[in-house]
């Protein structure tokens, strides 16, 4: 009895499969290749960028103030708390990347009107100072103990020196 053979159809197969396969493996070559090519809309993923670094009066930490914005979801200001001994990835002096404890959160454009205040080498005040008012708002933080406790915001009169306890 004779085998019948499938090799006519094995080859058509695979001819099929390479002009599909074609296309799509040509497409993923050139989205690496092509430097800021992207299927996707760079406006969806979360942009981070830090604003503003304050450091402690003894160098020891620093506050990062950051930034995201969310594209149509808005964004928010992040304030972090990073101790510059243990906190920081750095490479030949330079700072590649920083893990702090976030210690307070605020609207997106805040950053632009926000001043960090040492208080001591453990203790800090956040400021922002909406121009159209003769209020700002305040938060205080205090982390002496080892722990951060922190205030909730307060409004406080501009050009008072009170700094209230958290």
């Amino acid at each position: 009895m004779k085998k019948k053979s499938h090799n006519g159809w094995s080859v058509f197969l695979y001819i099929v499969a390479g002009i599909i396969a074609f296309p799509i493996v040509s497409m993923a070559v050139t989205c690496l290749l092509i430097p800021g090519y992207s299927f996707f809309d760079d406006s969806d993923i979360p942009n981070y960028i830090v604003q503003q670094i304050v450091e402690s009066p003894d160098e020891e930490y620093q506050i990062e103030v950051v930034t995201s914005s969310q594209g149509a979801l808005g964004g928010a200001t992040d304030i972090y708390l990073v101790n510059t001994d243990q906190d920081q990835l750095s490479v030949v002096g330079e700072t590649i990347c920083s893990k702090g404890e976030r210690v307070a959160s605020c609207n997106w454009m805040d950053h632009q009107r926000m001043k960090i205040q040492w208080l001591n080498s453990k203790e800090f005040r956040i400021i922002i100072d909406y121009d159209n008012s003769d209020q700002i708002n305040c938060k205080n933080v205090d982390f002496s103990s080892g722990e951060i406790v922190a205030s909730d915001w307060y409004i406080q009169e501009k050009n008072t020196d009170e700094v209230r306890k958290p």
